[in-house]
């Protein structure tokens, strides 16, 4: 796609911005187990025989973040989803700025790649995606971190199907704990 390029390059100019255009309250890896401790809870309460699926996906997560090399916080959209972003030829538009905070650059594209998902992207165009910022802004990229931050995305993605109570929610929810548990495997 001739998007991906540009979209990569303007993702990493985002996280080359000065921290002063961050908001006040900073993502580090504590803000995202926290999250996921609330997402265990409410999944294991709306779907008590997902519970151990769950809670086991929780704890590798956060084994996981042990592990996790340190980075150096920088600006990160703190939103960043493909409706975030509009293409226009080789132009990239990115909007919608309210949640600009500083954090690991690895979250937004964890983010918009999940989210590319559901639109029916092939794994293909995800994957060229992460090689053209990795190559656009090496010093930021770091494979762990991302595969880390795209385990807790799909975790949150899993319990987003009950909170918009879309239609067959429960079995969506599985679906996404299984690809959850997937990614917390590897």
């Amino acid at each position: 796609a001739p998007w991906v390029l540009p979209l990569a390059h303007a993702v990493a100019a985002i996280h080359r911005a000065p921290a002063e255009l961050a908001g006040p309250t900073p993502r580090n890896r504590a803000h995202w187990l926290g999250e996921v401790e609330r997402r265990r809870k409410k999944i294991g309460r709306v779907l008590p025989e997902l519970a151990e699926r769950v809670d086991a996906v929780a704890r590798a997560i956060g084994q996981a973040a042990l592990h996790l090399p340190a980075h150096q916080p920088t600006l990160i959209h703190g939103d960043f989803h493909p409706d975030q972003v509009w293409f226009d030829g080789e132009r990239i538009v990115l909007f919608d700025f309210d949640e600009f905070t500083l954090g690991d650059p690895m979250e937004d594209l964890a983010e918009f790649v999940l989210k590319l998902e559901p639109l029916g992207a092939a794994p293909a165009l995800a994957a060229t995606l992460v090689e053209r910022y990795a190559a656009a802004a090496p010093q930021f990229f770091d494979r762990r971190s991302l595969a880390w931050h795209l385990t807790v995305q799909s975790l949150l993605q899993a319990s987003r199907a009950f909170i918009y109570q879309q239609p067959g929610w429960a079995g969506e929810l599985e679906r996404r704990l299984v690809a959850s548990a997937a990614r917390a495997a590897a």
